[in-house]
């Protein structure tokens, strides 16, 4: 599965980006805000994108609107600290396919893929 992280901390982003490649996904090289992420996904379409909900200028609320605008067949799922049941309400209306909340543990991030992966 091509996956692309979005995510302003680039600690944060490639611990993902690793954890994801030990599973056997390939990985885009992850995008640190809202016009990084529509711009790699114009390059290349993923298949599913994690998406961070707190980044500097337009949030990760605002990118899952435009990616459901611009790329309908990209999933995407949230990978974020943020918890709040309004919250979890948007990302469910705008098409998200799940949260993983950080910080996560390589079991909960295994389950999580096998989940979205269908294994």
């Amino acid at each position: 599965m091509k996956i692309l992280v979005v995510d302003d901390n680039l600690l944060a982003a490639g611990i993902l980006k690793t954890a994801l490649e030990s599973q056997g996904h390939e990985v885009m090289e992850p995008a640190q805000d809202y016009d990084a992420a529509l711009a790699a996904c114009g390059k290349s379409v993923p298949d599913l994108v994690f998406v961070d909900l707190v980044m500097p200028g337009r949030d990760g609320l605002e990118l899952m609107e435009a990616l459901r605008r611009e790329f309908p067949s990209v999933r995407v799922a949230v990978a974020s600290a943020v918890e709040q049941a309004g919250v979890d309400a948007r990302i469910r209306e705008l098409g998200g396919i799940g949260v993983l909340r950080k910080p996560f543990s390589m079991a909960e991030l295994r389950s999580f893929m096998d989940s979205v992966t269908g294994r």
